[in-house]
């Protein structure tokens, strides 16, 4: 009697699922440039748990911080595509750094999306008595910034 009870309870528990989007792949190209600026190249492989996505957001900060100032970065943004170089739909706003929404809002994102998005960050580099310095925070999750 007591494993029917066992069984009974087991099979009538309620059953939660638990959708989790991810990323599969982040990848990144920093070409320096002589002008003080970098090319940053991102390539994120983003997979969709539900069908019912539009696209992402990227967050890029404008600033980051050094020896305890914040420095502002000027960032343009070049493209965002997918991996064979077709455009995405996206819109942006610099209110505070460089915040892209990418994908059609009347369209839904296939299960698995790849976003190559491509800008250009001024005066990134420091250059010191003894050595040159380049720091880039690539996934932009600094919560001081």
């Amino acid at each position: 009697m007591k494993k029917i009870a066992t069984l009974l309870a087991f099979i009538f528990l309620p059953v939660s699922f638990v959708y989790a989007d991810s990323i599969e792949k982040f990848h990144v190209d920093i070409e320096l440039q002589k002008d003080n600026s970098a090319i940053v190249t991102e390539e994120i492989e983003y997979h969709f748990d539900s069908n019912f996505r539009h696209g992402i957001y990227r967050e890029i900060p404008d600033n980051f911080k050094a020896k305890g100032n914040y420095l502002p970065i000027d960032l343009k943004l070049i493209s965002v595509t997918d991996e064979s170089g077709n455009e995405y739909n996206y819109t942006k706003d610099t209110y505070s750094g460089l915040n892209v929404k990418i994908g059609d809002p009347d369209e839904y994102a296939e299960i698995i999306e790849t976003y190559v998005i491509k800008y250009k960050v001024d005066n990134v580099i420091g250059f010191f008595e003894d050595n040159d310095e380049f720091y880039w925070n690539l996934t932009g999750n600094d919560l001081g910034c």
